[in-house]
């Protein structure tokens, strides 16, 4: 069977618990960082929020973007299909 699309993009419970499980592997910055970003920032707004620029936050995403590909190949609950 194919992926059902949903009339909204908020996350569905497995969703949201599976992100806040993987943000809490990362450091308070990146943290920040994400969550701009969540909140549907520019990389410059993003800068200009945590007082630097976006080079700094294009830095940290691709922090973010290692620790990601980790956490997805080490058997995490998000690798895997949700119930």
């Amino acid at each position: 069977a194919g992926i059902e699309e949903r009339a909204d993009d908020r996350p569905t419970g497995f969703e949201r618990a599976w992100m806040e499980e993987f943000a809490s592997g990362l450091k308070p910055y990146q943290r920040a960082v994400l969550g701009c970003l969540l909140h549907g920032l520019t990389w410059r707004e993003a800068g200009t929020a945590l007082g630097c620029t976006s080079a700094n936050i294009a830095y940290h995403v691709r922090q973010i973007r290692r620790e990601y590909a980790a956490y997805s190949h080490s058997g995490a609950p998000a690798a895997r299909s949700a119930p």
